[in-house]
């Protein structure tokens, strides 16, 4: 329940923020050809120190075992992925696209396993 709470909170951050750009724009603050410069300080800027803050953690050994375990679960999903993308990727003619998105979904699922590790008490 805790975590979920957390989630909330995080996701009404977001629209806030989101919220406050929109008016910003709308009071002409801001043109939205500014969006770029923005968007780019924010990738390179404030993303990496976020992600750092986010890693911030005390190092136990639950954690560190949840996380030795997270990344090897990983792992083996991105070989058995890999495999299966080889296997299928000549009967079904994928595009370019067609393959991109099936390796972000990879990403995906691997960081949902990473990340899950995190919350296991």
């Amino acid at each position: 329940m805790e975590v979920s709470l957390l989630l909330m909170e995080q996701i009404a951050q977001l629209f806030i923020v989101l919220l406050m750009g929109y008016i910003v724009v709308k009071a002409k603050l801001l043109k939205p050809s500014d969006s770029k410069v923005l968007s780019v300080v924010f990738v390179y800027l404030i993303m990496p120190c976020v992600v750092l803050n986010a890693f911030q953690i005390d190092d136990t050994p639950e954690i560190r075992a949840g996380l030795l375990y997270s990344m090897a679960i990983a792992v083996g999903m991105h070989v058995v992925f890999l495999a299966f993308d080889t296997v299928i990727r000549k009967p079904l003619k994928l595009d370019a696209v067609e393959k991109s998105q099936h390796h972000l979904q990879q990403c995906g699922s691997i960081g949902y396993s990473v990340g899950t590790s995190f919350t296991w008490q």
